[in-house]
């Protein structure tokens, strides 16, 4: 099925699309810079709204107790526990907010090694979402490069509080954008969150299920994005089968935005199957960091490099 990839009148954008080396594309801004600075104004106004109002409504963790973390030993995780690791989501808080909260006493930085002792060691933090900062870099810089996402379907595997799926309507013009999600309490507050801010015009959905039953939705998407969306929340063998059955269903010539990398995302599954054949990795012009102690720089300066953008080039049958 061809993806649906009809731009809006008005919204249309430069595709600019360079081959490069191997199995690697170029993405590179391209397209109507001003148009897309006034939308992400007003689309990053519209994500503090809906950040200010979920802080206020759940947990500071924003894990709930119907949620069972899985602590798998696998790929840059493979340390992690539940006695060293604390969830600060990104989209929610950011550095300095978490500082904030250690400093009130509302999250912890350190555990103790020994009870009662001063031997302490610092948590883990993983954040299940992403930030503000990286959704405006996904919807503006990286997948305007492929020609953005206006009139196109976006679909978030494990959309947890909504902010991708609203991230693809404010920011990205998507005309339709839908999170697959399986937690009841996460899926009702993405529904109240979307119906009492309003910023996506109807056009934001949460289905409350399982990803291996959406064969339809993923055929129609133009992007799809992968936030870690199985590391911390089912086991291993399950999580392999579900990579092989999404492999099965995405649609050749749509997009794919994982974070982080695909390749790091399988190896913490035990590498179900080779993405090699499965996608290809579209290059991105990462922007440098001003401040090189920026919490989204790596260790060369570049921003959001977690954040990658593939072009699926063929359904792998499933096994």
């Amino acid at each position: 099925m061809q993806v649906d990839d009809d731009e809006e009148e008005g919204e249309e954008d430069e595709v600019v699309v360079e081959k490069g080396g191997g199995s690697r594309s170029k993405s590179a801004g391209g397209g109507k810079p001003l148009k897309r600075q006034k939308r992400a104004r007003g689309g990053i106004e519209e994500l503090r709204a809906l950040q200010a109002y979920l802080r206020e409504k759940v947990p500071v963790e924003a894990v709930f107790p119907s949620e069972k973390l899985h602590f798998n030993p696998t790929g840059d995780f493979k340390n992690h526990t539940a006695d060293n690791t604390i969830s600060v989501d990104g989209f929610l808080w950011d550095e300095a907010d978490v500082d904030e909260l250690v400093d009130a006493g509302k999250l912890p930085r350190n555990m103790c090694l020994e009870c009662g002792s001063r031997s302490t060691a610092p948590l883990n933090f993983v954040s299940h979402s992403l930030s503000i900062p990286e959704l405006n870099f996904i919807f503006n810089t990286q997948l305007a490069g492929v020609g953005g996402v206006s009139g196109g379907v976006v679909v978030d595997v494990g959309s947890r509080l909504g902010c991708v799926v609203y991230a693809a309507i404010v920011l990205g013009g998507a005309k339709e954008a839908v999170g697959v999600e399986l937690n009841r309490e996460m899926c009702k507050w993405q529904e109240v969150a979307f119906q009492q801010l309003g910023g996506a015009g109807g056009k934001a959905r949460v289905i409350c299920g399982d990803i291996c039953d959406q064969a339809d939705l993923l055929e129609r998407a133009r992007v799809t994005v992968l936030h870690n969306p199985f590391q911390f929340f089912t086991d291993v063998a399950s999580a392999q089968m579900t990579w092989r059955k999404i492999a099965s269903m995405i649609a050749p010539g749509s997009y794919i935005v994982a974070s982080p990398p695909l390749c790091e995302q399988l190896e913490q599954a035990e590498d179900p199957l080779d993405w090699r054949a499965w996608v290809e990795e579209i290059e991105t012009e990462y922007p440098i960091a001003d401040d090189p102690d920026d919490e989204h720089a790596g260790e060369d300066g570049r921003l959001f490099t977690e954040c990658v953008l593939y072009r699926v080039k063929a359904k792998i049958p499933f096994q």
